[in-house]
């Protein structure tokens, strides 16, 4: 995650010198070129890094299986990746699985929609909270 944040902030830099260095017109495409190139490739940096979190604690679910899987955010996602996989079938409570993202995390985040086999989703609580902004 840091180094994800570390990309963000090295492209919005890059866009920021480059405007100054090109001037006028031309400065308006420089940034939207350079952060539609950038995009991509921090989507496959987070899909990557969910992979690499999914198969690190798949590994560790064979060695020592626990009795219960509690994942919030982020290790939520990763349960649920577990889960789709067949790696845990047990009981989880998932605490605001990151499934999606809105506003500018929306162009990175690898959002999926889970699809758990039946006999896992019986053993499954979900708790997510939702603010309604008046």
């Amino acid at each position: 995650m840091q180094a994800c944040l570390l990309y963000i902030a090295v492209a919005f830099t890059f866009c920021r010198v480059a405007s100054r260095v090109v001037q006028g017109a031309a400065a308006l495409t420089v940034a939207p070129v350079a952060i539609c190139s950038f995009v991509p490739f921090l989507q496959w940096r987070m899909r990557r890094a969910l992979h690499t979190c999914t198969s690190l604690i798949a590994k560790e679910l064979q060695r020592r299986p626990p009795d219960i899987v509690v994942g919030s955010s982020w290790g939520s996602a990763v349960a649920l990746r577990c889960l789709e996989a067949g790696y845990w079938a047990g009981p989880s409570l998932l605490l605001a699985p990151a499934v999606s993202a809105k506003g500018l995390w929306n162009l990175a985040w690898p959002s999926f929609d889970p699809k758990v086999p039946a006999a896992a989703a019986s053993k499954i609580l979900v708790v997510q909270v939702c603010t309604v902004r008046r």
